[in-house]
């Protein structure tokens, strides 16, 4: 676990090794990510913070590129002071840096504060107090929630760990060595029980005062201890993968070689920083491809959802057939009468070739024939319509085999790009005749799909569709005149690019944090932060976007806004369509 107490003891000695260098940078350029860049003649090292609940971590890198934009510089006072001491605090996951007069503090988990409810991981900068002689210090600065936290004494929560031998009676083993002040946690205790487990036969789940565990109590002390003095004296550092822990299967840092046969090693480092980096990357890399792969799976689940419903509505729709025949017989049969040019008959009594009398409905100013030639052409389009609604039903069909291949080899897809490449081969094949989604011929020819073909359109899940703009004057018909005031506009910020609108189907009620993520990416792709690692996009609702009298084409003011920081990029099942060339 990259912010385990003994990983963060690791990373507090290798950070006294940059004593003496000056702290010249301290900023943001991504969420809940804290870079602080000490230098000494030629010599760069950058400590980097992932201050967040899923993927966090601290290790130091020998470079680092600031991004041009979208950064925020943090921590002025600490600007140009030298990094006097890096220490871990005892038996705390509290890593201090001392720059005097102020010391910053690394916070690596929650409720860190006994007066401040949920109070979370944190960058904060103290300065001792001068009118207290008893060491207390005020925090003048923080990375995140500073309103909270700033010009309010600093304090730690201390944590209470008892000996393996203090724990409740009925305790199980496991969960002691879990707890205890040797601080093995949920990370290194799998591995000491199942040292344990050969060494004494225990399982772990005996209750701490069972006589078996007493008994052993001395080996098993002795082989925590054990494991304990590994993780400090580490000098080499895996990234392994817990086999159980499968489909998912996520990378872990280590301190130590893993002996259970379930763990693997998966690379080892002589840097407990590299380590700790390559564990991160490969974290982000495969949330954000599980992310992807879960967007493209209900993709292709709906599609085909919907395609099996479509194949079995024709399939319970028999009146087309039974209405082309009937309109065929009355036909017949009214030209089979002895005076076809009488007129003025509304309905007409006849027996069909089965003897049976049926009463057939006609328009009186018409003759006999003409309701015949009116009713025969009556069938012709009933028959055509049944034409129409096999042909559909043949292509939904296709359309149902082409998305159950789909998803079958989306289950061998392991890679985000291979991902990519699949989802716009899918796009493409459906497009060229597997899809009726994707068809040009069936596509809705009626007046609102004819409003919005000047635009591109995204359709995001079954109730959410997001509009692009092309051009400058796009973007003022999209924002100005097709859009409603209860929807969404979207728009990346800071930078030169079309305007988005995500069409609302409830007006009182925001949309899913997740499809305006994904539109937020989509107005980020098509805008100059394309290329941007990360790209901060400005979202309010279109009635708090106004045009200025004599403004230029496509410029327009926001009243208020929120803003939210994205990956420019088109989901995968939208790439490759029409829509986003």
């Amino acid at each position: 676990m990259p912010l385990h107490y003994y990983t963060l003891s690791h990373i507090a000695r290798d950070l006294q090794n940059s004593a003496g260098m000056f702290l010249t940078e301290c900023f943001t350029q991504e969420r809940n990510t804290l870079h602080c860049v000490f230098e000494s003649g030629r010599e760069t090292r950058v400590l980097e913070a992932h201050l967040d609940s899923r993927h966090g971590a601290i290790f130091l890198r020998s470079e680092f590129h600031r991004a041009r934009k979208n950064t925020l510089d943090l921590f002025p006072e600490l600007i140009g002071r030298t990094l006097q001491s890096a220490v871990l605090l005892p038996n705390e996951r509290v890593l201090e840096l001392h720059l005097p007069p102020f010391t910053l503090h690394y916070i690596v988990f929650a409720g860190w504060n006994d007066t401040m409810d949920g109070a979370s991981a944190n960058a904060i900068v103290t300065q001792p107090l001068e009118s207290q002689s008893h060491g207390a210090e005020t925090i003048t600065s923080a990375f995140r929630n500073p309103q909270q936290v700033v010009r309010t004494e600093f304090r730690i929560k201390a944590a209470q760990h008892r000996s393996l031998r203090d724990f409740a009676p009925e305790t199980p083993l496991e969960k002691a060595i879990a707890s205890c002040n040797l601080l093995l946690g949920s990370t290194y205790t799998p591995e000491a029980m199942q040292r344990i487990r050969e060494a004494t036969g225990l399982e772990g789940q005996e209750a701490i005062s069972s006589p078996q565990v007493r008994e052993q109590m001395d080996a098993i002390e002795r082989i925590a201890v054990g494991v304990r003095e590994e993780c400090l004296g580490a000098t080499t550092f895996f990234v392994v993968r817990d086999k159980r822990a499968a489909p998912l299967n996520k990378p872990l840092f280590s301190l130590i070689r893993p002996t259970h046969s379930t763990m693997t090693v998966e690379r080892e480092y002589s840097s407990a920083s590299e380590a700790i980096r390559a564990t991160v990357m490969a974290l982000h890399r495969e949330a954000r491809f599980h992310s992807l792969y879960s967007v493209a799976e209900l993709q292709l689940r709906t599609m085909l959802a919907k395609a099996e419903r479509t194949v079995q509505a024709i399939g319970r729709d028999t009146e087309g057939a039974e209405r082309s025949k009937e309109r065929q017989l009355w036909a017949e049969l009214l030209l089979s009468q002895p005076n076809v040019q009488q007129k003025g008959v509304e309905r007409l009594e006849v027996e069909n070739w089965d003897g049976e009398v049926i009463t057939i409905r006609l328009n009186p100013a018409l003759s006999l024939r003409q309701n015949a030639d009116d009713y025969f052409k009556k069938a012709s389009a009933a028959r055509e319509t049944l034409k129409k609604r096999e042909a559909r039903r043949e292509q939904q069909e296709r359309l149902v085999r082409h998305l159950d291949g789909a998803l079958t080899g989306l289950r061998s897809i392991t890679t985000e790009k291979d991902l990519e490449k699949f989802m716009m081969t899918f796009s493409k094949n459906a497009k060229g005749g597997a899809s009726g989604e994707q068809s040009s011929h069936d596509r809705p020819q009626n007046e609102k799909h004819q409003k919005t073909t000047r635009f591109r359109e995204f359709p995001l899940d079954d109730d959410h569709t997001l509009y692009v703009g092309k051009t400058a004057a796009d973007n003022d018909e999209l924002t100005l005149r097709f859009a409603k005031p209860h929807d969404y506009w979207f728009h990346a910020r800071g930078v030169p690019g079309s305007h988005a609108i995500l069409r609302a189907p409830n007006k009182d009620k925001k949309p899913p944090k997740q499809v305006l993520e994904q539109a937020a990416a989509i107005a980020a792709y098509f805008s100059k932060a394309r290329n941007a690692k990360m790209s901060p996009v400005a979202y309010t609702q279109k009635k708090y976007v106004r045009k200025p009298k004599g403004a230029a084409v496509g410029a327009v003011i926001l009243e208020r806004e929120e803003v939210v920081m994205v990956r420019p990029h088109v989901p995968v099942g939208l790439l490759g369509t029409e829509s986003e060339e």
